[in-house]
């Protein structure tokens, strides 16, 4: 839930400066992506973690949360944050919850890789348009992957257990 509020908090106060009033920070290969890719990146491989030590209950309840929250504290980007939130962390829960079983790694990638897939499509589309979409997406799907990536050796045992 901390993670939705500092990807809004980010996006408008986080990096340089570029267009829509969207602050951008490098995410490698000479791309820039909206600055809120570090804690939504990190919010993929958390809801992992978290579905694996309290359950999917638990998990949609956070989801849920989230989006509560979203709409509370980034009224500006509440639309497109909040529908993004919740409809890329059930993209996320939908493909790692039956491959957990099979490989806990594999799982993680792929879920991520699909809910940063699904997050920046529907948030810059809904958000900032299309044009903000053909701009941002590949960058926004690379330092989503990046981030999530950082969380997971601090998240291995909680993504080992049960």
């Amino acid at each position: 839930m901390a993670c939705v509020v500092a990807a809004n908090w980010a996006i408008t106060h986080l990096g340089t400066p570029a267009t829509g009033g969207i602050r951008t920070i490098p995410v490698g290969f000479g791309l820039y992506s909206p600055s809120g890719v570090i804690f939504v990146g990190l919010s993929l491989s958390l809801r992992d973690a978290l579905q694996r030590t309290c359950g999917v209950r638990s998990t949609i309840a956070a989801i849920v949360a989230g989006l509560a929250i979203t709409l509370l504290v980034a009224p500006n980007l509440a639309i497109g944050s909040g529908i993004a939130f919740f409809v890329s962390e059930l993209s996320d829960l939908a493909v790692f919850t039956p491959l957990r079983k099979h490989t806990i790694i594999g799982a993680v990638i792929l879920s991520n890789t699909i809910g940063a897939i699904v997050d920046s499509a529907v948030f810059l589309m809904i958000a900032f348009g299309p044009a903000a979409m053909v701009e941002f997406a590949l960058p926004q799907v690379i330092g989503k992957l990046e981030w999530s990536l950082v969380a997971v050796p601090f998240l291995l045992p909680r993504l080992l257990s049960r």
